[in-house]
Formats: structure tokens, C-alpha cells, sequence
């Protein structure tokens, strides 16, 4: 077999080491990211979603309002 010098076998695990250790920097600054972009869309659907709970309720006040100031008629018996 072929002795490898152990010089290049420390410059191996160093480089593979290396490769690893950024690799899990990248994976944890996407994951950073989505985490951010997750966030953002649950604060923009809240947002939405008070805008239509305040927009039915606007809604909703306005036809009991309306309902009030209608006029009742009362069929008059002949």
C-alpha cells in the first residue's frame, strides 16, 4: 500500500473541516432568512386580517344603524 504523508493528511481533514464549517454557516444564515421572511408574512396577515375584522364590523354597524332610522309602515286595515 501507499503511505500517505502525514502532512496531507492533516491538510485533508483541515480543508474537509473547513468545507463543513462554512457549509453549516450557509445553511445558518438561510435558515436566519426564512426565519425573517416567516415573520414578516405572519405580521403582514395579522395585519390583514384586523383590517377586515375592523372593515365587517364598520359593515355591521352601519346596517344596525340603518335598520334604526328605517321607517316602519304599518299596513292600515281597510
Amino acid at each position: 500500500m501507499n503511505e500517505v504523508p502525514v502532512d496531507l493528511m492533516q491538510y485533508a481533514l483541515g480543508g474537509a473541516s473547513l468545507f463543513i464549517l462554512i457549509a453549516v454557516g450557509f445553511v445558518a444564515i438561510a435558515w436566519k432568512g426564512l426565519a425573517k421572511r416567516d415573520a414578516k408574512k405572519e405580521v403582514k396577515n395579522k395585519k390583514k386580517q384586523e383590517k377586515r375584522q375592523q372593515k365587517k364590523e364598520t359593515k355591521l354597524e352601519a346596517k344596525a344603524q340603518k335598520q334604526q332610522t328605517k321607517k316602519v309602515v304599518k299596513p292600515v286595515a281597510k
